[in-house]
């Protein structure tokens, strides 16, 4: 039985970032499974890797029949996951009225539903010492204005994984949610809906993709449930406890 990784959102980004550090962890799989919608960036992405072993699944996660592909694959393989990935997303950042009624549910399909998709359909082919990596975000833990959607969608995944980080203990598998905060990816740099105006985002620091990979498989293999990575989105979380959300979100609109 080989033993693969899963990644989505793999050709750019954290999610490619994310590949570059499962392959440095673990030499030992057999194979490295990269989900995303471009099939040629996702080719010449892996072409940087001649010795690596890829599987090419250009699915877009907020069709259906992407999910009956990927279980129909699974079935065929009938491989042993080691590790999962959810890290594909999509961000839009105005007044909930000015997005469109499809941008907001493809949000809602992309950042909510298809991890708990694909967390449902991997989970029969995992067992102890495997693990579920879900890319969460800061804005998660307090409703965000001018990301209210967004941030609906990562605070679901967010209370998802905690959830499930709780019910897989007992079979050894590991469950992690990491809670991000800025970072220079192509969906912040790439998103004309990201504020304009001086905002709450142009003040807080980006995080160093490279190290937030590497930290967070650390974490995922130790067990934690909850990574945060930087000190002062930490200091939020801590924040996003402790004061009413009605007075926080005067500070959390961006």
């Amino acid at each position: 039985m080989k033993e693969i990784a899963i990644i989505t959102g793999a050709s750019s980004g954290l999610g490619r970032v994310f590949v570059e550090a499962v392959i440095e962890k673990y030499p030992q799989l057999d194979e490295i499974w990269l989900i995303a919608r471009h099939k040629e960036l996702l080719k010449k992405f892996a072409g940087k890797y001649p010795t690596q072993t890829f599987k090419i699944l250009p699915l877009d996660l907020t069709v259906e029949k992407s999910f009956a592909v990927f279980r129909e694959t699974l079935k065929q393989e009938q491989p042993l996951i080691k590790l999962l990935i959810n890290d594909a997303g999509i961000v839009s950042s105005k007044p909930f009225q000015k997005i469109s009624r499809q941008r907001q549910e493809m949000m809602i399909k992309l950042n909510a539903e298809a991890p708990m998709i694909l967390c449902y359909d991997a989970l029969p082919y995992m067992q102890a010492s495997s693990g579920i990596l879900n890319v969460c975000s800061v804005a998660g833990f307090a409703p965000t204005p001018n990301m209210t959607t967004y941030s609906a969608t990562k605070a679901f995944l967010f209370d998802f994984s905690k959830g499930l980080y709780a019910e897989l203990k007992e079979r050894g598998i590991h469950v992690l949610a990491l809670c991000p905060g800025n970072m220079k990816t192509g969906m912040f740099q790439t998103n004309g809906d990201l504020p304009k105006e001086h905002s709450v985002v142009d003040i807080l620091p980006f995080l160093d993709l490279r190290k937030i990979t590497h930290d967070s498989l650390e974490k995922l293999e130790a067990g934690q449930m909850v990574f945060t990575p930087g000190v002062i989105y930490k200091l939020y979380r801590v924040i996003a406890k402790l004061i009413p959300h009605k007075f926080l979100m005067h500070f959390s609109k961006v």
